[in-house]
């Protein structure tokens, strides 16, 4: 991608709003579910046809930066137990279904996994080659501590 014009096209056909919403882990009917709008309004905000008010966006970084507390709470929470537990897996649990995230008020099972990839991106390689993840969507799952 050596011409910079081609670059900036490519880069004006892929919207904002999704862009925002991929990087929460939402896809286009989380992400319009997430914020209560219309699923026409949200297609076309996710096509880049339209661009969302500035408040949507507001909203997506808002979760974003959730995501990153999160992540960091998560990422101090699993060194703690790396400490005690050297050389053995740590298993995490993860939500399996979107009704599991949401009663932990996250809006989907996919905004929580960003969150654990937040986190994952941030540890040591040796901690996340230990991580074993479980999802259970047959049983609720208590909150992440």
């Amino acid at each position: 991608m050596n011409n910079p014009s081609l670059a900036v096209r490519l880069m004006t056909m892929t919207s904002l709003f999704k862009l925002f919403s991929q990087s929460c882990g939402l896809s286009i009917k989380e992400a319009q579910m997430f914020l209560g709008t219309n699923v026409d309004t949200t297609k076309s905000w996710w096509a880049g046809r339209r661009n969302p008010p500035e408040a949507v966006l507001e909203k997506l970084v808002d979760l974003s930066i959730t995501q990153d507390v999160a992540a960091q709470e998560l990422l101090l929470e699993l060194e703690k137990l790396d400490k005690k537990n050297k050389k053995q897996h740590l298993t995490l649990q993860a939500y399996g279904l979107d009704s599991q995230a949401q009663s932990a008020g996250w809006p989907s099972a996919n905004a929580y996994m960003a969150v654990i990839r937040k986190a994952v991106e941030k540890m040591p390689a040796e901690l996340a080659m230990r991580l074993v993840l479980v999802t259970d969507s047959n049983k609720n799952i208590p909150a992440p501590e």
